[in-house]
């Protein structure tokens, strides 16, 4: 599942649940009926992340991605990035990495079936992840990985 989405639907709960805490005056209720939301959308959540992780080890494809954050210094923080397939721009949120990035263009890796979900790849972990080998090409990066 696209984590934009994920986002998005994070935030309508949210919404949801302070519109409740205010509009029904039954506490215990309230959050009876948020606790239900809440576990429907997770289970949501680990299910779409599930299979799009088994579409990504059914087919998958690379392409070069740019990151668009406003600071791509910054540690412990989620990365906006961008990439292209066919012509069409997609984008993506990575994970939070312990460690500055000192690039501005990532490996991305994406279903054949769905290019919208994506997975920024850097560390050899999230190679491991997909029971991918790691590339030569990103080593340089392991010292950054190490220095945290």
């Amino acid at each position: 599942m696209n984590r934009n989405i994920v986002k998005w639907i994070n935030n309508r709960i949210r919404e949801l649940l302070i519109f409740c805490l205010i509009k029904i005056p039954n506490l215990t209720f309230t959050i009876f009926i948020g606790i239900i939301i809440f576990g429907v959308v997770e289970i949501f959540i680990i299910f779409g992340e599930s299979y799009n992780i088994k579409q990504i080890k059914d087919c998958h494809k690379f392409t070069i991605g740019n990151l668009i954050s406003n600071d791509r210094t910054l540690k412990n923080r989620e990365i906006d990035f961008e990439y292209f397939v066919n012509g069409y721009r997609y984008t993506g949120i990575s994970k939070s990495y312990p460690f500055q990035i000192p690039i501005k263009q990532i490996l991305v890796l994406y279903p054949c079936a769905d290019p919208s979900f994506s997975q920024m790849m850097l560390t050899p972990e999230d190679f491991k992840e997909y029971n991918l080998p790691y590339p030569d090409s990103l080593k340089w990066i392991l010292p950054y990985i190490e220095n945290k």
